[in-house]
């Protein structure tokens, strides 16, 4: 057995790949690590492997994907031990198999609800599992449809977990949710540590700002908030509050349409670059309204350590690290509005003196939140 490192990871970048660079340089340092990761279709269709020094991904290498090159790998890249970063993307019976044989012993992360359900956000907080092979969601939603059933899914999982030497998630919300479906796993709770620089740079005098601007940080799309963005901003337009929405960050324009083209937006972010720009932006509240259960959320912990006070709703580890903190405010996501109307209620409150002064009460308390906490 030899004694490097093999990372299986996805190529879809986000909290994941930012979570790799803070691993190599806590633990990993001193190791010599390869990444692999698929090309091509998810989850039931066969797919290449791109390999890769950790870090250089201009110097993969391309195979297909199949049990034996993922063996020849080991032996050529001298693998002693793999590190399941995240699965999402992969021939699932291809790798069960493959870890079943390997012998290496194997850390899994749950960076995601991959292990759950092939919809891996976990958009409808599981509420239709046991109706899964008729429900009309998880037959428009899943990759399986024509394929894998869920029962076969979680059996699949539910092995290859029993046989990791350790399971670890950035939240205990993540483990819990995890452990409603495998309640005979033990998992390390092992909190995120953002390794990019941040610095608190909320200014009081934001909060009297005219319009008091409200920025959201991230990903704008669905499953970030982006038609609760969308239905707040008409609302402080027919109300004519002394409000202003800023999106900061990349906008999925073919997940939200044209209608998002009404709102400011300040552009793409480096993340190294985030307290610097909320403080250009005079930033009151950041809004992280995710309407799926996320794992952890990088982009409220960047707030809050820069000093902002985040608004969010009570779904995701997030809403939690807020409430626990009182570093923000928690709306509830599962009104017959879905949140709209308490997200619209909390607008006209904000502007007001008093609302004011609780975003000064609000911004003082993050510094309760520190980083590597939950």
């Amino acid at each position: 057995m030899g004694k490097n490192l093999l990372v299986l990871t996805h190529n879809l970048g986000g909290g994941a790949q930012a979570f790799l660079q803070q691993r190599q340089q806590e633990e990993w340092q001193g190791r010599t690590v390869f990444c692999v990761c698929p090309e091509g279709r998810f989850s039931l269709e066969p797919a290449e492997l791109r390999v890769f020094p950790f870090g250089k991904p201009e110097a993969a290498t391309v195979l297909p994907f199949s049990r034996e090159n993922l063996q020849i790998l080991l032996r050529e890249l001298q693998i002693g031990e793999l590190f399941i970063n995240s699965l999402v993307g992969y021939p699932m019976r291809v790798i069960w198999q493959w870890l079943l044989e390997v012998g290496v012993p194997y850390t899994v992360f749950l960076h995601d609800y991959h292990c759950v359900c092939p919809e891996w956000s976990l958009a409808c907080l599981a509420r239709h599992c046991s109706e899964s092979s008729n429900h009309s969601y998880c037959q428009h939603e899943l990759p399986w449809k024509g394929g894998m059933e869920l029962a076969e899914w979680r059996q699949g999982f539910s092995v290859l977990l029993q046989r990791a030497v350790r399971i670890q998630s950035p939240s205990t919300y993540a483990a819990r949710l995890v452990q409603q479906v495998y309640p005979q796993l033990e998992i390390e709770i092992k909190p995120h540590v953002i390794a990019w620089p941040l610095r608190r740079t909320f200014q009081p005098r934001f909060v009297h700002r005219q319009p008091l601007r409200l920025v959201f940080l991230g990903s704008f799309w669905r499953n970030k908030g982006s038609l609760e963005i969308l239905a707040l901003h008409a609302h402080i337009l027919e109300q004519g509050l002394p409000l202003q929405l800023v999106v900061l960050g990349e906008i999925v324009w073919q997940d939200v349409g044209e209608t998002a083209r009404t709102l400011a937006w300040a552009g793409r972010y480096d993340r190294e670059s985030v307290s610097n720009l909320l403080v250009d932006l005079e930033t009151a509240v950041v809004l992280v309204p995710s309407r799926f259960p996320e794992t952890y959320c990088y982009t409220a912990s960047e707030a809050l350590l820069s000093g902002y006070p985040v608004l969010s709703l009570d779904i995701g580890a997030q809403a939690v690290r807020i409430a626990s903190h009182d570093c923000g405010w928690v709306l509830p996501a599962d009104s017959e509005s879905g949140g709209v109307d308490e997200m619209c209620a909390w607008a006209d409150y904000i502007v007001t003196r008093k609302g004011r002064e609780e975003i000064l009460h609000k911004a003082a308390r993050t510094s309760r939140f520190s980083n590597g906490m939950e």
